[in-house]
């Protein structure tokens, strides 16, 4: 699960991208993800998330503090992992949007 706060700049990282098959570290990957309110409505799309590059298969986006969703929203982020332009993987992982820290 992950902790998102309205409007505040803030970084989701995607962690320890790995191989199914191999084990491998992931880092190399185009990492895309789209933000979805639990009804299925987009409230932020195209997230594009970049490797750490530091060898732990670890990718991060920045969230813009424009994004704005309902306190105690219970929403969704959908991200998929292409290598070689072939789907390695796609999860959707829960949100919950907090009031900004203060």
């Amino acid at each position: 699960m992950i902790t998102l706060f309205k409007k505040t700049d803030q970084v989701v990282r995607v962690p320890a991208l790995k191989d199914a098959l191999s084990g491998a570290i992931i880092e190399d990957a185009t990492v895309t993800g789209e933000l979805f309110a639990a009804g299925g409505a987009s409230l932020l799309p195209n997230i594009s998330f970049v490797s750490a590059a530091d060898g732990t298969g670890n990718y991060d986006a920045q969230i813009p503090n424009t994004f704005d969703a309902p306190a105690a929203a219970d929403c969704y982020l959908d991200y998929s992992v292409l290598t070689s332009g072939a789907l390695k993987l796609y999860r959707r992982v829960r949100v919950i949007v907090a009031l900004a820290q203060g």
